[in-house]
């Protein structure tokens, strides 16, 4: 089993054009059978047609090849977002994103994973970490794509997490969550209130005096969609992402931090379902829940 493993790198232009020509072989001899519910479609990106098998349920399903010969596959593998907290907190860490090669082999059945997003927390509750995402099969070999799950935002009394991007730095120890390398980015720094959530495509920004960090903005796959932002910091009232206010979510579903015009009022924003968002954190009552993950797989007819 061969995999070509991107990490939290595009693969893109004439390397990935390259791959899938190496292929040299129709649509015919390829046939898939699944479970966990996908949405299948057909997309054409950068003018190669793909089945696009869509995995967006948390829990486990599965792709089996039973055509009469290999492909290579693209995937995109991302963890849950992270959840955050409640006072001067960090935003959630996005979930790890990875972009990945794969090659898919006749007769074997390949088992996807989709990880959750971490719960929001409170004054009594810490928030929690989202769980990873992954592709894995036992036979002809061992394999396995995984994208962890992104740390959540801590607060004045339950520290923030590591994570797929790191969850926001924290006032009270100045730690600032550390994402996995290839995978995500780390979270903002801290002064007065903490910094934003990791993103996919780059770490959170510090807080301030006045102001929340914003979330690390995510990535955009070949699909033209951004996923992988990191969860805005809490902040004094204001609008997300300007000086007085909470941190704004990154680009790619983050979560902006709690203001008087979030939805509900005063609760740290969710990260956007199946793009592992990480959540917006408050400075007034809960923080928000990290969005779940997805895995995509695309195949080249």
């Amino acid at each position: 089993m061969s995999v070509s493993n991107a990490g939290g790198s595009n693969i893109t232009g004439a390397k990935w054009r390259s791959l899938v020509r190496s292929t040299s072989a129709s649509s015919q001899g390829l046939s898939w059978t699944t479970t966990g519910s996908p949405a299948v479609t057909v997309a054409t990106y950068s003018s190669v047609t793909y089945d696009v098998y869509t995995y967006t349920a948390t829990g486990t399903g599965t792709l089996v090849s039973t055509g009469s010969r290999d492909v290579l596959a693209r995937a995109l593998v991302i963890g849950g977002g992270g959840g955050a907290a409640y006072q001067t907190c960090g935003g959630g860490g996005a979930g790890g994103y990875n972009d990945a090669g794969i090659s898919l082999r006749s007769g074997v059945t390949y088992t996807i994973t989709v990880g959750g997003g971490g719960a929001g927390g409170g004054s009594a509750a810490a928030a929690g970490g989202g769980t990873a995402s992954t592709i894995t099969c036992i036979t002809p070999s061992k394999l396995r794509i995984q994208a962890d799950g992104g740390g959540f935002g801590g607060s004045s009394t339950y520290p923030n997490t590591d994570g797929g991007s790191g969850g926001g730095g924290l006032p009270r120890t100045g730690y600032v969550g550390v994402g996995v390398v290839g995978l995500g980015h780390n979270g903002g720094a801290v002064s007065t209130y903490g910094g934003g959530g990791g993103g996919a495509g780059v770490a959170g920004s510090s807080g301030g005096s006045t102001n929340g960090g914003n979330g690390g903005a995510g990535l955009t796959w070949i699909d033209g969609t951004a996923r992988g932002g990191g969860g805005g910091a809490a902040g004094p009232a204001g609008t997300a992402g300007a000086v007085p206010g909470p941190g704004a979510g990154g680009t790619g579903g983050g979560g902006d931090g709690a203001t008087a015009n979030t939805n509900p009022q005063w609760l740290g924003q969710s990260g956007t379902a199946n793009t592992g968002g990480g959540a917006g954190a408050s400075d007034f009552s809960n923080g928000g829940n990290g969005g779940s993950g997805v895995v995509i797989i695309a195949i080249p007819r």
